[in-house]
């Protein structure tokens, strides 16, 4: 959730919500067994997933955390200044995505806020967008999830990663700087998350890690993953023609993003 007077089809907008507006302890509500899609392979049950509530709105003057001439019996409860919109929100120093790039398995990194970072990593064995993956394999499964723990932990204990409040980690299959990243990054980070699977915490509640890697079907690990299906892509033999004739199609000087060059 968001303020009223903004877009919610503004990306930009609503990632300044996310940095700015929501202090994970507080703004980050889980519902769990819920109604889900039947046709979501994320989840671990078929039509029975957890839901996630985020609240990136700004304190009405009501609110118990805004402070200040409260309603009658009302209790204040503690707030950083930033949540209040008080002060600026805290952020990670500069040149933190050029030392996680320095650990082991994180392959690119991106700041997308202050606060917001996002990696990708190669998960061994893991589904692939053309194939996707239809049987159970324990040992591939267990690794996914012993290096996701490992990448999170890592950047966690890094210093200044304290004001790193949300950390997402996704596949490789992504270029997280080119033309278009943001559209399917946005698509990647839901249609490959799990609320109860996917969705860390560290000790104080302040920080959370997002693991939108596609899952390897397993029974093991706490919660199963099931079957993964292919994504729909392009036929390569039709884009190899579109690219031999584009001249004469007019559309030579036409810079398509990558995402819809799978």
């Amino acid at each position: 959730m968001i303020d009223e007077r903004e877009n919610p089809h503004d990306l930009e907008v609503f990632l300044d919500a996310l940095n700015d507006r929501v202090e994970p302890s507080q703004d980050i509500i889980v519902i769990h067994g819920l109604p889900g899609d039947s046709l979501d392979p994320a989840n671990p049950f078929e039509n029975v997933q957890s839901k996630l509530i985020i609240d990136a709105t700004s304190l009405p003057d009501s609110d118990p955390r805004h402070g200040g001439n409260l309603p009658l019996g009302t209790t204040e409860i503690d707030a950083p200044e930033w949540r209040k919109g008080a002060d600026a929100p805290p952020s990670v120093p500069p040149g933190f995505d050029l030392r996680v790039l320095e650990l082991d398995g994180i392959l690119q990194a991106r700041l997308l806020r202050g606060s917001m970072l996002v990696v990708t990593v190669k998960i061994e064995g893991g589904p692939s967008p053309r194939n996707g993956m239809q049987e159970p394999n324990e040992k591939l499964a267990a690794e996914q999830r012993g290096k996701i723990h490992k990448v999170t932990e890592a950047i966690w204990k890094l210093e200044g990663s304290e004001n790193l409040r949300w950390l997402f980690i996704t596949d490789n299959d992504l270029e997280l700087n080119s033309k278009g990243a943001n559209r399917r990054l946005l698509w990647q980070l839901f249609a490959r998350f799990d609320v109860e699977r996917g969705l860390k915490w560290d000790e104080g509640k302040k920080r959370i890690a997002w693991d939108a890697t596609a899952p390897i079907p397993t029974n093991a690990g706490g919660l199963p993953a099931r079957r993964w299906p292919a994504v729909t892509l392009h036929d390569q033999k039709i884009l190899k023609k579109i690219h031999q004739h584009r001249d004469e199609d007019g559309l030579s000087g036409r810079e398509w993003p990558q995402n819809l060059l799978m």
